[in-house]
């Protein structure tokens, strides 16, 4: 799925729990996985960084920057809702090398 827009927020949390996120729109891309998806195939970030400073001054210095992005959908499956399908809100670079989000 391609979309393109400003960074509006971020998920550091890859400290944590080995995921970090960056929203485009009203879209999350993780943009680093977690331990089960270190050995896939990852896309790529260009002109945008999660590391490196402290979170509150890469946010200031990225938000409101133009984006496009490449990535997959994530599944999303609800028992209760008796939902399942794919996500356009939540997207992630990990699964194939060509995923990019880059500054435009």
């Amino acid at each position: 799925m391609k979309i393109s827009g400003p960074i509006t927020g971020f998920r550091f949390g890859c400290w944590s729990d080995g995921v970090c996120s960056i929203r485009v729109g009203d879209a999350w891309v993780d943009v680093v996985g977690g331990k089960q998806e270190q050995s896939e195939p990852h896309g790529e970030l260009s002109g945008v960084t999660i590391n490196g400073a402290p979170p509150a001054e890469l946010e200031a210095k990225q938000r409101g920057m133009q984006v496009e992005v490449f990535a997959e959908e994530q599944p999303i499956f609800d028992a209760q809702a008796n939902v399942s399908g794919w996500d356009p809100k939540r997207l992630t670079l990990a699964g194939r090398s060509d995923y990019y989000l880059r500054a435009r």
